[in-house]
């Protein structure tokens, strides 16, 4: 008896061999995820590679967890080098604010030694500094006394705490007080020093800012 054939008839394809799904890596081979993650934790120093370590680096340990590959130490070596990068980063950028919040140089008697930008809570009665204009600011020039054009800080006092109130309120308050704690010179000028304010913006408020500059500006 003859066996049927299972070969298709003429001018018809042979049937496909079905697809299965491809054959994982070995075991023993590293995942790919972990060599990546270790070479973008080595080049950390690039700040823009540490994000990208640390995502990865969860993502190898997990599928190396699931697959049983080898790479896991390389995944944590790499996460590691991401975590320090950014502790380094943090901890640079705290010296950088340590040295801006030191404030202006002074010599020995207090006074300011060399012009410098600083904030208003930098300064003291006594001080001397340019280019203030009334209002809200968020450095000013702090100069030697002596210059010219240089204005005299003759007050510095905080406000009460209190939700921001407005802009009209916190200029009335501020005007108040320095015209509150303004001395007339002894000597009588011919014309008396204009009386000025710095005050906190409201953006500055919300963060604790309370502190109001009394100012006495060259009589013109």
């Amino acid at each position: 008896m003859t066996e049927p054939t299972t070969n298709p008839p003429a001018g018809f394809p042979a049937p496909a061999t079905p697809l299965g799904p491809p054959p994982e890596a070995p075991v023993h081979t590293r995942d790919p995820l972990g060599i990546i993650t270790f070479i973008l934790g080595l080049l950390g120093f690039l700040l823009i590679t540490v994000p990208i370590a640390l995502i990865l680096g969860v993502a190898a340990l997990a599928r190396i967890r699931r697959t049983g590959r080898r790479g896991r130490g390389l995944a944590v070596a790499g996460l590691t080098l991401a975590v320090l990068w950014v502790a380094a980063a943090a901890g640079f950028a705290a010296l950088v604010v340590t040295a801006t919040d030191e404030g202006p140089k002074r010599n020995p008697q207090g006074e300011i030694e060399t012009p410098a930008s600083v904030r208003p809570d930098d300064l003291k009665p006594g001080d001397c500094v340019t280019g203030v204009k009334v209002g809200d600011v968020g450095e000013i020039r702090a100069v030697k006394c002596g210059e010219p054009g240089a204005s005299t800080v003759f007050a510095v006092f905080e406000l009460k705490e209190q939700p921001w109130p407005s802009e009209v309120t916190i200029d009335a308050l501020a005007s108040d007080g320095c015209i509150d704690r303004y001395k007339a010179p002894s000597d009588k000028p011919n014309k008396e020093p204009d009386v000025i304010f710095v005050r906190p913006t409201e953006d500055s408020w919300k963060i604790g800012d309370r502190t109001v500059l009394c100012v006495a500006t060259p009589a013109k």
